[in-house]
């Protein structure tokens, strides 16, 4: 019921559900989340834009599921790569499944599968795509490949830039 809401608009129109998958560096994550988007809206599901705002424009987040590694990398002094690599295919799956259990659904009841192209380490988001591919290529459902730093809030995207300009005017000349 919680997954079939109606848009109040146009209430012949429901919300699109998301399942959105993260694995750019080291934290594989997945969520289920509704889009402020409605089926029927776009005019073709398929199209990435209109994939790429449904996964940006969350109206609720139903789930949210997100398997640090810091433990793995930590001895190590940083993260690195082909670690992460390995712990995210070892995690994801569980991830996800967890996201849609704690959103009370199945890949029925999901609208697109959404996944993070970048930026990020090239074999942690290729665990990622080939991951989202497969599911959405066996669940008949739409992909859509978002790059999460286009996809930031301005806000957090200034406060980046600040944070940069003051670390920069700490450095030494």
């Amino acid at each position: 019921a919680a997954l079939r809401r109606t848009c109040r608009l146009a209430p012949s129109r429901r919300h699109l559900v998301v399942l959105a998958i993260e694995t750019s560096c080291d934290d594989t994550s997945a969520a289920v989340v509704t889009s402020d988007r409605c089926v029927g809206r776009a005019a073709c599901l398929a199209c990435a834009s209109a994939l790429n705002a449904a996964a940006a424009a969350a109206a609720e987040i139903l789930s949210s599921v997100i398997a640090g590694q810091a433990a793995h990398h930590e001895p190590m002094g940083g993260i690195v790569p082909n670690v992460a690599t390995q712990r995210h295919s070892a995690r994801l799956p569980g991830v996800v499944v967890r996201a849609l259990s704690d959103a009370r659904c199945t890949i029925r009841d999901i609208d697109v599968v959404a996944v993070t192209r970048g930026p990020g380490l090239p074999p942690c988001l290729a665990v990622g795509l080939n991951a989202a591919k497969t599911l959405a290529a066996v669940s008949g459902k739409p992909l859509g490949a978002v790059h999460h730093m286009v996809r930031a809030p301005p806000s957090l995207l200034l406060l980046l830039l600040l944070l940069l300009l003051l670390r920069a005017a700490q450095l030494p000349p």
